[in-house]
């Protein structure tokens, strides 16, 4: 749908309404379609010296997996409140649009309890973001990364490390696997709690939207 100028768009709620309604639903489930890079990045099966042909690496694999999950996880909340504005016709900037500033303009308790729920699921994981993003503070992924560093860093760059004296379960391959798997562990069922929360945001969000779509669509002056 194409509009001569932003003043013709200005005179069609109704329409106005459902486009920008339609844009940030848009942006909300690609981002939380998103969480399934970081999932399936834990789930993917490849050796150590296969990853480490990659411009990451294999060490460098795990920390992105982790930051890529930490980061978007915590950005639904931010795209889901963004929609909430829009479709209760809150009126603020998307900028703006935080759970205390849009409580006090008039969110339902209902959407609040909604945003509240996954703050509080996503709050386990809030200090380990906060020491990954502004602290450079990474976690350790196994129980001697030292190792597991050492080799993909060799691998990275051409070399590679001897491990025929290292524990069959010490081997960086072996490790690798493990950091995966926990990985996975750890964020997997996040993942799910977060699109089933959505879900449901959305259950309860659709009604409130039908309403106000239908007000607007019945006193339409225009004839689209």
């Amino acid at each position: 749908m194409n509009f001569d100028s932003s003043e013709e768009f200005e005179n069609l709620p109704d329409i106005k309404y459902a486009l920008w309604t339609n844009f940030w639903l848009s942006a909300l489930v690609n981002r939380v379609h998103s969480l399934n890079i970081p999932i399936s990045m834990t789930t993917y099966k490849a050796e150590l010296a296969f990853l480490n042909q990659t411009p990451l690496g294999a060490y460098d694999w795990l920390n992105v997996t982790e930051d890529v999950f930490l980061m978007r996880s915590s950005s639904v909340i931010d795209c889901l409140l963004i929609l909430m504005n829009e479709i209760e016709e809150i009126g603020e900037s998307p900028r703006k649009c935080i759970l205390n500033r849009l409580q006090k303009k008039g969110l339902s308790q209902s959407s609040a309890d909604q945003i509240t729920f996954l703050n509080d699921l996503l709050n386990n994981l809030k200090s380990e973001r906060n020491e990954r993003f502004h602290h450079g503070l990474d976690n350790e992924f196994t129980d001697d990364d030292r190792v597991l560093k050492l080799k993909s860093s060799m691998l990275k760059f051409g070399s590679d490390l001897d491990t025929s004296n290292v524990p069959a379960d010490q081997q960086p391959d072996v490790l690798f696997g493990k950091a995966q798997s926990e990985l996975s562990k750890k964020y997997s069922d996040v993942a799910i709690t977060i699109a089933n929360r959505i879900c449901s945001a959305f259950d309860k969000l659709e009604p409130v939207f039908e309403m106000r779509f239908s007000a607007k669509f019945k006193n339409r002056t225009h004839k689209f």
